[in-house]
């Protein structure tokens, strides 16, 4: 699935930003990828 990302005339709300990373996150299983990172111990 692709997506293209324009500007568009209207400014978006935080509402509708916080949808679209929503369906993101959603569709790109990036959150389930970011949790199976290994993070080193930070001193």
């Amino acid at each position: 699935m692709r997506y293209i990302v324009e500007e568009p005339d209207e400014i978006p709300t935080t509402h509708s930003g916080l949808a679209l990373v929503g369906l993101l996150l959603e569709n790109t299983q990036l959150a389930s990828r970011l949790n199976a990172l290994e993070v080193p111990e930070r001193s």
